[in-house]
């Protein structure tokens, strides 16, 4: 028993050095914190400075001057005009019509009961003749038209960053976006046309019209005596004309162009920008940089021409193109920042781009719409968040 004494006195000791070596370490830290207490954090550290802007909102911008100018356009079909010795042939007319005879057996006195005429003055020589037309006119106009320029309000995005300070209130930033407006211009007036006039002439040897006019044989009424059948009253026409004549003038009151462009461009640019801290609110920038402009339009023109009988006649013509052009930009804008990072804007802009020319072509027929995008400058205002 005594060899085995020493031997469990160091395994005694062994087993309590680990214990005294905890109490004198707790007897050298302080107490330990209330559960209530939480530990204190400095995030100093973590604080991002927002270095991004974007700025949403509306520009109202004078709108590009558009000018009209171009001729040749031909209104009218004189193609229809047909021989005055052809007698089997319907005859078409801007003011009626001659169509093939439609009476049982057809007879061979060279007379139709099909056919029509629309205006009072058609009557010639005392009534005793019926006159047909047909009308052309080609524009030989060789003026420019003024369309009305007006404003228009368009959208914008744009996104700055912070590059940087200049002294303790000029900073410097670098900025990018775009912004969509219209681009339109319309112009009406009397133009200056070469006239053509097939005027063909037809006998109603002593016959009367029953009505009218306007008249469309055949014709027939009711029979006052019995209202079961029908009186006819068809007046005959000579399935051929008399003579025909061919009158060629020059008139600037018949004749009328409507010209019409609208479409869209939208503008990009980008450059630098300073911005002066007037107070820790209100602040002031200046920004001028490159402009890339896509203009895409619709360009038609309509002709009408008013004829001495029959109405009028109306021809369109119509086409869309697209443009990509360079220029310029420029601006001064007051900030308000409401809060640290929102606020808005209201400014002042310029911006020039090129002048370009939407054709329409057809044949002989030519016009132009000159677009000018030289010199728009407005208002812009909107929103902006600092990210």
């Amino acid at each position: 028993m005594k060899r085995f004494l020493p031997t469990i006195t160091l395994l005694a000791a062994a087993a309590l050095a680990p214990c005294a070596a905890l109490a004198q370490s707790a007897s050298n830290t302080e107490p330990a914190r209330p559960e209530s207490e939480l530990p204190n954090f400095d995030f100093g550290d973590l604080h991002v400075e927002q270095k991004f802007n974007m700025s949403v909102g509306f520009r109202a911008v004078s709108g590009p001057k558009v000018t009209f100018s171009g001729h040749g356009n031909t209104v009218g079909d004189l193609s229809q005009a047909l021989d005055p010795s052809i007698t089997d042939q319907a005859r078409q007319y801007n003011d009626g019509f001659v169509g093939l005879d439609q009476r049982e057996g057809n007879p061979a006195d060279g007379k139709t009961n099909t056919w029509g005429m629309v205006d009072a003055k058609q009557l010639v020589n005392g009534g005793q003749d019926v006159a047909m037309h047909l009308y052309s006119a080609e524009v030989t106009d060789g003026g420019t038209h003024q369309s009305k320029q007006g404003s228009d309000f368009g959208a914008e995005l744009l996104v700055t960053r912070d590059m940087g300070h200049i002294g303790k209130r000029l900073q410097w930033q670098l900025f990018a976006g775009f912004s969509v407006n219209s681009v339109s211009g319309a112009a009406r007036d009397s133009v200056t046309a070469s006239l053509t006039t097939v005027r063909d002439l037809y006998s109603l040897a002593g016959q009367t019209l029953p009505s009218g006019p306007p008249y469309n044989a055949p014709s027939s009424i009711v029979d006052p005596n019995d209202a079961e059948k029908t009186i006819d009253t068809t007046v005959l026409l000579g399935r051929a004309p008399d003579s025909q004549g061919i009158d060629i003038g020059v008139g600037d009151s018949q004749v009328f162009n409507a010209w019409k462009l609208k479409g869209t461009y939208v503008s990009f640019r980008a450059g630098p920008t300073l911005l002066y801290d007037i107070s820790e609110k209100i602040k002031l920038s200046i920004s001028a940089g490159p402009v890339l402009m896509y203009s895409g339009t619709t360009y038609n023109v309509e002709t009408l021409f008013l004829l001495d009988t029959g109405g009028e006649i109306v021809t369109r013509m119509e086409d869309s193109d697209s443009k990509v052009l360079t220029g310029y930009y420029g601006d001064v804008t007051l900030h308000y920042m409401i809060t640290e990072r929102a606020g808005f804007y209201a400014g002042a802009f310029f911006q020039s781009g090129e002048s370009y020319n939407h054709d329409l072509e057809d044949g002989d027929t030519a016009y132009s719409a000159h677009i000018d995008l030289e010199s728009l400058n407005g208002f812009r205002a909107g929103l902006q968040y600092k990210f």
